[in-house]
């Protein structure tokens, strides 16, 4: 004859399924999706890193990205790069604006993360973990994988 699990078993697993269930609906319904993050090797004695990827905006509202938070540094900005009387310059700016459904793309050359202060250099191999935040109280992790100078990042497509 078969036991039978008793009621308090049964409940757990109930509620812990729909627990599960409702976390990823709820990932799923996020208006952000991040991809393809990387930072590049930093040199010792050089001070400041990079990190670059994809924000992609799900929503059909602008999406203000306005902060990054990680361990790997003490100061942490978003930056844009703007012309100056014919001359790139790159500056700290408070947030970027991601229009509905489209993508923004930081990369070299281009808008970026600058990792000030940094706790340790960045070798190839290592990844670091950080946190966006976006208005409306959404934020998202990300690990963005240390690529060697001079190579590109190789990503595998999901």
């Amino acid at each position: 004859m078969k036991k039978m699990a008793p009621i308090y078993i049964v409940l757990f697993a109930i509620i812990l399924g729909a627990t599960l269930a409702q976390v990823t609906f709820a990932n799923d319904a996020s208006p952000v999706m991040l991809k393809n993050f990387w930072a590049r090797q930093t040199i010792p004695g050089v001070k400041p890193g990079v990190v670059y990827g994809e924000i992609i905006n799900k929503s059909d509202e602008i999406l203000v990205f306005k902060e990054v938070t990680g361990d790997v540094a003490e100061r942490i900005e978003i930056h844009d790069h703007i012309h100056d009387n014919g001359v790139m310059r790159m500056r700290k700016v408070d947030y970027l604006e991601i229009p509905a459904g489209e993508t923004l793309m930081l990369k070299p050359g281009g808008k970026h993360i600058m990792l000030y202060e940094r706790n340790r250099d960045m070798h190839p191999g290592e990844s670091y973990d950080f946190t966006l935040s976006f208005e409306g109280d959404i934020s998202q992790n990300v690990t963005a994988q240390v690529v060697q100078i001079g190579k590109k990042p190789v990503f595998e497509e999901k």
